[in-house]
């Protein structure tokens, strides 16, 4: 270095200067690059090696839409809308459930990660948590859903290392598209069976009313002598003028038989029996039969109330008829549902062990080794130059 030094010079440090410096200090340059490249070299043959494996799965029907007893009781209400029905998107459910404890949890159950080497931990729940870290779920713009698994193997790895770790990664992918639908099953059929247990109450209450309904209906009719009031009201009302024209006609003849004989004649005594016996058949019809064993006619003065509590029975009814039908449909549906085992999760493509690793790259480690190390390397000759004087800096001149 001495003699290095001497051949030199002192000399103004210029871009001139740092190639000659470099160039003296070529030998050190060189051997320590040499020798940090070549450190680094071994550290990437002895570093973990990690593998990715990709798997797609196809985005599921968005369940934001109407349904269920809202688009019932709109098909009721004439298909007006009732609004303010909305769910979160079933995308990001999904991509929730994968990164969750219960697919960590199913993923560990069905690869027995707790007896793998490389899963050791102190507790369950930190190895859950280890194999959700592992996963990478990303949603791409045609909603596909893309979930990544990424295993790496220990330092010194064999190529039986190398291999399970590929392996591993593809069947982590894998796992978790099947535990996502069995998570998915489990809370589909949770739901059902609330559902249906829900609706085999509402069942029994809705039918109690029914029968409550039906039973206040036949005393009705039985108590008001109804058979169907329309047809029975159209039939009073019938022989009701029927009668009355009857009668008016008799009046009038009887009117005019007094014109032609003495209120005394016994010619009168007919047309007044026939008036007084029609007028008595319009007065039974008012009150309600006709003859005294007419047992289903209905006084007129009180056929409209009775019309407007027969349409409030009959109402209540038919209502309660479609609410029970519409229940028991639901519950038929719930119940099938609560039974199914088919797959909600619908994969485009499986993970297969990759061929490749990801990490580390060993290219780019060498490259940028090269580069940080001459850049610290040269950094350290002109740190050395500037100490022994091999190199200066011009100073400002005063004025």
């Amino acid at each position: 270095m001495k003699n290095n030094v001497e051949d030199i010079g002192n000399q103004e440090f210029s871009l001139g200067t740092l190639f000659k410096l470099l160039k003296y200090h070529k030998k050190v340059f060189l051997i320590t690059v040499s020798v940090i490249t070549v450190i680094i070299g071994i550290f990437s043959f002895i570093t973990p090696e990690e593998y990715e494996s990709t798997a797609t799965i196809i985005p599921p029907d968005d369940a934001g839409n109407v349904g269920g007893l809202t688009s019932f009781l709109q098909s009721l209400s004439g298909g007006i809308s009732l609004g303010g029905v909305t769910q979160p998107s079933r995308i990001q459910l999904f991509q929730e459930y994968i990164r969750s404890r219960e697919v960590a949890k199913t993923i560990v159950d069905t690869l027995k990660l707790r007896s793998h080497p490389w899963f050791e931990v102190p507790n369950e729940e930190l190895l859950y948590w280890n194999v959700s870290q592992l996963l990478k779920v990303e949603i791409k713009k045609s909603g596909l859903i893309q979930i990544t698994s990424r295993v790496g193997t220990p330092y010194f790895a064999s190529k039986k290392d190398k291999e399970e770790a590929k392996r591993l990664s593809a069947d982590i992918a894998n796992a978790a598209i099947a535990s996502l639908d069995l998570l998915i099953q489990r809370k589909t059929v949770s739901k059902a069976k609330r559902k249906r247990q829900f609706i085999e109450r509402m069942l029994i209450e809705k039918k109690a009313v029914l029968d409550s309904i039906d039973s206040q209906l036949e005393k009705f009719r039985q108590r008001n002598k109804i058979i169907e009031i329309d047809e029975q009201s159209k039939v009073i009302l019938g022989s009701a003028v029927t009668v009355g024209a009857e009668l008016a006609k008799a009046e009038i003849e009887l009117s005019l038989k007094q014109q032609e004989f003495e209120p005394t004649s016994p010619m009168l005594k007919s047309f007044r029996e026939k008036v007084d016996n029609l007028r008595k058949q319009y007065q039974k019809i008012q009150r309600g039969g006709i003859s005294s064993g007419d047992d289903f006619s209905i006084p007129l003065n009180e056929v409209p109330t009775l019309i407007r509590e027969y349409t409030n029975l009959i109402r209540d009814q038919k209502i309660l008829e479609s609410v029970n039908m519409y229940l028991e449909t639901q519950r038929y549906q719930e119940a099938i549902q609560e039974q199914s085992d088919v797959p909600t999760v619908e994969p485009l493509d499986k993970a297969h062990p990759p061929l490749l690793r990801v990490s580390p790259n060993r290219k780019i480690m060498i490259l940028l080794t090269i580069l940080i190390s001459s850049i610290f390397t040269i950094t350290g000759i002109i740190i050395y130059g500037f100490r022994k004087g091999q190199i200066y800096l011009r100073k400002a001149e005063s004025e």
